[in-house]
Formats: structure tokens, C-alpha cells, sequence
């Protein structure tokens, strides 16, 4: 069973990885899919992540997931809040029963050198170019993790990276919390890199 990692972040607040092995029948017979993915990777990756959810809480009402147009999944009567996250061979989940979450994972890429103007601040861009290279490329992919998930536990659609999620200049590490502003207030994100991914979660 290829679980990566697992972490009890409180006694209500869940998280793990899973490193995909496994096609999607594997997790079929388990979950099932919720929404139509042709892709068979991404049939994996989709239902990998669903499967964390059911590890982490085995009473976890899968079944009852709801997918809005716009905004977060969810269940009904918020018994359980959750967020999932899936790139490359590795899926994510964080649970809670008592409050939001946000989590993300990125495969650590030059692509994020392609759609920085989406979601860097003209601030943002001028400290990043202070790295260069490899360093510039693994700031800019975990600044778009972190932009992420502080996105999906926000959970306001329509929020612009760019915009209404900042970031002050951090030394980048391999491990890290980072207050970020988001609306009128600060959070604070967890980060760590896991072998060639960037993960990040919020709780609270």
C-alpha cells in the first residue's frame, strides 16, 4: 500500500499523501468516481485523492459529496471539512471535523514560469527575481501551492491570486510556516517539500 505519509495534526485535523501506484480500478471498487474523468491518469489521481478520505475517517460520507458550480466540495451539515489535492503520481487529502481546511500539491516545474503574471503580485515578481535558476523555479512553484490552498480554505470564488492573496518575502527553506494576507486578515501556511513536490495546508 504505497501511503507516503500521515500526520495527526490535531485530534480532529487529519492528513495524508498517497503515491500512486496503482491504475484507476484499484480505488474504483472503493470510491467511484463523482464527477466524469476520461483521462486515465486523472481518473487515478481524482479517485486516489477520494480514497484518503475514507483511510483518513472511515465514516467519512463519501457518497454524499457534493460539487458546486463554484466554490469548495463539500458535505452536508459540514459534519466533516475536507480538501483534496493531486499532481503528478501523488494525491492529497486533509480532514477535519471542526474546522476549514485548504491543502495543495505541485509537482515542481519551470510551468509556473509561464502563468506567473496570473497570480504574483508586481511585489511578488520583484522579490522572486532576486532568485535565480532552480531556486527562482522552486520559489515560484510553492508560492503557487501556497496561493492554493489558502484559496480553497478562503473558499471565496473569484478571489485573484494576484490580487487578494500576498505574500511578504520568506527565506525559502525546505520546510516552513508563512503568514500570508488574504481578505482583511493574515493566515499562517504550513509548507514542506516532499521529494520533487511542494505541500502546503492550512487549518483553521
Amino acid at each position: 500500500m504505497p501511503l507516503y505519509y500521515q500526520q495527526d495534526i490535531n485530534e480532529n485535523t487529519r492528513l495524508a499523501i498517497w503515491e500512486i501506484a496503482e491504475d484507476a480500478s484499484f480505488f474504483m471498487s472503493a470510491v467511484g468516481l463523482r464527477y466524469p474523468v476520461l483521462h486515465p491518469q486523472k481518473q487515478a489521481q481524482h479517485l486516489a485523492a477520494g480514497y484518503l478520505l475514507l483511510h483518513l475517517y472511515p465514516d467519512f460520507p463519501y457518497h454524499t459529496m457534493i460539487y458546486p458550480s463554484a466554490g469548495r466540495p463539500y458535505v452536508p451539515g459540514d459534519r466533516y471539512f475536507f480538501s483534496l489535492t493531486h499532481s503528478g503520481n501523488m494525491a492529497g487529502a486533509i480532514v477535519s471535523k471542526s474546522i476549514a481546511v485548504g491543502i495543495d500539491m505541485e509537482r515542481i516545474s519551470d510551468r509556473v514560469l509561464r502563468v506567473r503574471q496570473k497570480f504574483l503580485s508586481e511585489q511578488e515578481w520583484q522579490w522572486v527575481q532576486s532568485y535565480e535558476g532552480e531556486a527562482r523555479r522552486d520559489l515560484l512553484t510553492l508560492l503557487w501551492t501556497i496561493k492554493e490552498t489558502v484559496y480553497k480554505w478562503y473558499n471565496r470564488p473569484g478571489t485573484l491570486f494576484n490580487q487578494g492573496i500576498l505574500i511578504d518575502p520568506f527565506q525559502l527553506e525546505n520546510t516552513g510556516l508563512i503568514p500570508v494576507r488574504v481578505g482583511r486578515g493574515h493566515v499562517q501556511v504550513t509548507y514542506s517539500r516532499v521529494l520533487d513536490y511542494y505541500l502546503s495546508y492550512i487549518t483553521g
